[in-house]
């Protein structure tokens, strides 16, 4: 991530991590100014960028529900810092996937989906 939308701007971050989970905030000619899960912003060219959604697993440990219902089986468990592939959002739950696995949890306990957002 640049501090500025060109080649000419110092790079401030690297993000090393595949997939990471990023938020575009503003847009210049071919740069997005993007922001992570951690509130870091900077500029990258848009080519850098993926349309595939991902999102991060925040606090603490989350279950993965078979169903979009607490009553449901819990399929896998999820650690912070997990990157996980976003699939579907309805209501307060998504369905995310990880480490071959694939379940539902709670919107609120993951960064990179807006909170009203729906996705299917």
């Amino acid at each position: 991530m640049r501090l500025g939308p060109g080649e000419n701007y110092p790079i401030e971050w690297v993000l090393k991590r595949k997939e990471m989970p990023i938020e575009i905030v503003e847009q210049f000619q071919n740069w997005r100014k993007i922001r992570d899960w951690q509130g870091d912003k900077g500029w990258v060219l848009d080519r850098m960028i993926t349309s595939k959604r991902a999102v991060i697993v925040e606090g603490t440990v989350l279950a993965l529900y078979r169903q979009p219902d607490p009553a449901s089986n819990v399929v896998a468990r999820a650690e912070p810092g997990v990157i996980a592939r976003l699939l579907d959002c309805q209501g307060p739950w998504c369905r995310i996937e990880a480490g071959g696995y694939s379940g539902w949890t709670q919107r609120n306990g993951v960064w990179g989906v807006y909170p009203d957002e729906t996705l299917h």
